[in-house]
């Protein structure tokens, strides 16, 4: 995204145009270990080497974004350490989930 309020809104389209290129796009999702955001990324060598990469360009049509709700990120990120506790064995998978939906309620009605 551009801010409207940008002093250089010439300099970010133009970054967003040299970014977007797929020969560096690719490489930029291989040296910083991400999935590429490019289709066209899965003849590379980077993908076809990574199973884990491989599997999750495989599934790109499963992917959600993040959605455009204040407090998501909170959520997510809360639901994330509940569940992390439940695959570690430190809380049962119903007290993991009874435990995030409690402080999602509370990110829900401080966003509300």
């Amino acid at each position: 995204m551009i801010n409207p309020d940008s002093a250089r809104k010439d300099a970010a389209w133009e970054f967003f145009t040299v970014f977007a290129d797929p020969d560096l796009s690719s490489q930029y999702a291989e040296e910083v270990g991400n999935v590429p955001v490019r289709a066209s990324a899965i003849d590379t060598e980077y993908v076809k080497n990574s199973p884990a990469i491989a599997s999750a360009v495989k599934n790109y049509d499963a992917f959600r974004p993040n959605p455009n709700v204040a407090g998501w990120t909170q959520m997510r990120d809360t639901l994330g350490k509940y569940l992390e506790q439940a695959l570690n064995a430190q809380v049962s998978p119903t007290e993991a989930l009874d435990m995030a939906a409690a402080e999602v309620e509370t990110i829900l009605a401080k966003n509300s």
